[in-house]
């Protein structure tokens, strides 16, 4: 499906939208977030001044320092040598870099396999011509990923494997065992791997995030995407980074070009800035989004009609509210509009009769959110009855 029309809109903007009326309207509707809040540090801002005068733009591909500084911030924590000249591109956020690997990727006809539930990844794919194919992880099974069912769901038209590490919406933090078995069957099928690692700083109970980015793999024919909005609190300024090989981001480049010609000047340049700091002001963040976690389990431990798998990463609960009695629709509309709780529908993120519910925020937003829970899920069951 190459036909705008034909498109869903993104779950999550819908929702925003929502929210801002309701704000509009006088309606306290709870600051939940998916994403870190940090304040840049005032020398990276006084640094950064100078560039909104500038009249430059950066190469297509993105600002050398920013990718540099990124090539070596990942040759730390994963032991992969990037060449940042050809093996790193910078895009405008994480939705821009898997459009544009979407695109130079998939051919009309072409199956993506994603394990699901999973985030809104179908436009990019259906946008190319190919066909998303969702493979079901049992909630009964913690959402880990079940390389038979992933094998069981390869036809001749399966060309690559789309992975959210750690998964958006579910929490799942995916093992060494579980990538490995998953690279295995790419490279039995000759399939290409997409992992958006946009969480990969939000991981709790002492879990280690395993990236892609791997020493032991041939990543020849993998994408990584990493995410300023999340791993380094720069959600308003719509930066993100592709890691592929030298031939596939020449052909991302095109795709790229095409879409915007070159990123913002002073995004990338925040960007570098950031990267090539101490990153001091973001130390704590996997310890906050635990804490805001852990509170608000203590609110559904309260509710007997739901039930959920505790997140071992990522920012939200993924709630089943099968007891209740209602559509995904209905009780995320009443949690909006009664309640002022954001969530979105289950359905959205590929299995129903669950919602979504962000965890990130400030302690008196959750402490709020702690209070209004059990009596949403209170009145949603007497009401059903």
């Amino acid at each position: 499906m190459r036909n705008p029309h034909e498109l869903p809109r993104v779950g999550s903007r819908i929702m925003d939208e929502r929210i801002l009326r309701l704000r509009a309207q006088g309606r306290h509707i709870l600051n939940l977030s998916a994403y870190p809040h940090r304040r840049l540090p005032e020398a990276i801002v006084r640094q950064a001044q100078d560039t909104v005068r500038e009249l430059a733009h950066p190469p297509a591909r993105g600002l050398l320092g920013l990718r540099d500084g990124l090539a070596r911030y990942l040759e730390r924590e994963t032991g992969v040598s990037l060449d940042p000249e050809r093996e790193i591109l910078i895009t405008s956020g994480a939705m821009h870099a898997l459009l544009c690997i979407a695109l130079a990727s998939v051919q009309d006809g072409d199956e993506v396999l994603i394990p699901t539930p999973s985030y809104f990844f179908d436009g990019h794919i259906l946008l190319a011509g190919g066909a998303p194919r969702h493979i079901l992880m049992p909630e009964s099974e913690h959402y880990i990923w079940d390389i038979d069912r992933l094998q069981a769901g390869v036809t001749a038209h399966t060309r690559g494997i789309l992975l959210c590490n750690p998964v958006n919406p579910t929490g799942h933090v995916p093992s060494g065992e579980e990538i490995d078995a998953v690279v295995r069957l790419a490279q039995e099928r000759g399939l290409w791997i997409l992992s958006d690692e946009s969480y990969d700083r939000l991981v709790y109970d002492g879990l280690q995030h395993r990236s892609l980015l791997n020493p032991k793999y041939d990543r020849q024919e993998f994408f990584i995407i990493r995410s300023f909005t999340k791993s380094f609190g720069m959600a308003n300024w719509r930066v993100a980074a592709v890691a592929a090989s030298a031939d596939w981001i020449d052909r991302i480049l095109k795709v790229f070009e095409w879409s915007m010609l070159f990123g913002p000047l002073l995004s990338q340049t925040v960007a570098e800035l950031v990267i090539r700091s101490d990153l001091a002001h973001l130390s704590g963040l996997a310890d906050e989004f635990q804490r805001n976690r852990d509170h608000m389990s203590e609110a559904f431990a309260t509710c007997p009609d739901i039930s959920y798998v505790k997140p071992q990463g990522a920012p939200f609960f993924f709630v089943n509210v099968q007891a209740l009695g209602s559509s995904d629709d209905r009780i995320t509309d009443v949690l909006l509009e009664q309640y002022g709780i954001p969530c979105t529908p289950g359905y959205l993120h590929g299995e129903t009769g669950h919602i979504r519910i962000p965890f990130g925020g400030d302690p008196v937003e959750i402490e709020e959110a702690v209070r209004r829970i059990p009596a949403a899920i209170h009145d949603l069951r007497v009401n059903s009855l």
